[in-house]
């Protein structure tokens, strides 16, 4: 299947015509061979292949990205600001075929985003080269104040930082970290992302991807938290956020998302299983949210992390300096860094989903035994705080809140 796929893509020509953006977007549009008509499930495997078979292309020379673009929302007028001469711009949709986009229906986000990398992937076999960079991004993702103003700032961010996995600041979810580092101009190193807008480099694709779908029935999120873990680990100090561009995602579209906590929990001891003795702790579980109570200078002191996503970790480095001169190439065990640094990270990531005031209980009756001492001393900030991240894994958001709610005031 992979020799015929490689067989469809057009020879790759010794010097590529000057062309109009619009020119050329038509153009890979009409030879693509994944355009203008509907891809199904069973070709997933196969797709795969060929994405694997680009990894091993030189990386281009110059300057390159491929926006890879899903959902079912107008995209013309990003597409626009997307669109240059070192980037190309690859578009999916799910429920609705039109002309210019990959029309995959009933495909979740993992897989849809999959195949975004194989369509990036054909167009490299059809150049002889790799993109240095691809940026996976919402449809209805915003940028504020415009993406003319975003995107060049963001790829000179790439250019000049070359980081594994760039990120810009997310509104609304990263304000209490984009407010600490407001006006500072640098880019700041961080534990966890979202997924709505980010861009990964050549050489770290084949350490985290395909996005693996195998959680997507119970829970899309799995795959999107398992990677930005990987990806935080692996690439500590080159997981980088810049302060200078903002992006925004205010809607949500219905989707498997009720058993996050438990699908997240299996993947967090799948990788914990499979990683070197010495990072096993840095792939953390996914309780670590809602209030906690950390040794600050000596003190107890109550931090709010309503996210489990960009938390200050490791110091933003240069792909390339004076110093070092880094790979992101599948790393070694000795490369890795151990977690072991930072007190309130390292409190974060032991908060494992535990059971200790009734070991031998199901959930449920740790639960109901949690309530009752919660019940028997009102006045505990941690049994309170423990109880709302119990309930809120439970996805009973108003009650968990108001049990923070009573622990901060405590």
């Amino acid at each position: 299947m992979l020799r015929f796929l490689l067989g469809t893509l057009p020879a790759v020509a010794a010097q590529l015509d000057p062309l109009s953006v619009q020119e050329r977007r038509e153009s890979l549009i009409g030879c693509h061979f994944l355009y203008g008509r509907v891809i199904e499930r069973k070709e997933l495997a196969a797709l795969h292949l060929l994405v694997k078979a680009a990894w091993e292309l030189p990386l281009t020379p110059e300057f390159s990205l491929a926006y890879l673009i899903q959902g079912e929302e107008d995209v013309r007028e990003t597409e626009h600001s997307l669109w240059s001469n070192s980037s190309d711009v690859f578009v999916l949709t799910f429920r609705s075929q039109r002309h210019g986009a990959l029309y995959f229906p009933g495909s979740t986000i993992n897989e849809g985003r999959n195949v975004l990398l194989a369509a990036a992937a054909a167009e490299e076999f059809r150049r002889g080269y790799r993109y240095r960079y691809y940026t996976l991004m919402d449809a209805d993702v915003v940028a504020v104040p415009s993406w003319h103003i975003a995107v060049p700032a963001f790829e000179d961010f790439l250019k000049d930082w070359e980081p594994a996995v760039g990120l810009p600041r997310v509104v609304g979810i990263d304000d209490a970290f984009s407010v600490a580092s407001a006006g500072k101009g640098l880019p700041q190193s961080v534990y966890g992302f979202d997924h709505m807008f980010f861009a990964v480099h050549a050489e770290a694709m084949p350490a985290l991807f395909p996005y693996n779908a195998s959680f997507d029935q119970e829970c899309w999120w799995v795959a999107s938290w398992t990677l930005s873990v990987l990806a935080s680990v692996l690439y500590r100090n080159h997981v980088l956020l810049t302060p200078a561009v903002h992006v925004g995602n205010l809607q949500h579209s219905e989707y498997p998302k009720a058993d996050c906590q438990v699908s997240k929990t299996s993947a967090a001891i799948l990788l914990r299983d499979s990683a070197p003795t010495n990072i096993r702790e840095c792939f953390v579980d996914p309780m670590n949210q809602g209030l906690l109570m950390a040794q600050d200078g000596g003190e107890a002191k109550l931090h709010v992390e309503n996210r489990y996503e960009y938390i200050s970790w490791g110091n933003a480095r240069l792909k390339r300096d004076s110093i070092f001169n880094s790979t992101y190439r599948l790393p070694t065990a000795d490369s890795f860094s151990e977690c072991d640094d930072d007190e309130l990270v390292m409190q974060l990531m032991h908060r494992r989903i535990s059971k200790t005031w009734c070991r031998d209980c199901s959930l449920p009756e740790a639960l109901v035994v949690l309530q009752v001492m919660v019940a028997g001393s009102p006045y505990s900030v941690l049994k309170w705080n423990e109880l709302g991240v119990w309930i809120k894994w439970g996805q009973d958001l108003q009650v968990a809140a108001a049990c923070f709610a009573i622990a901060q005031r405590l």
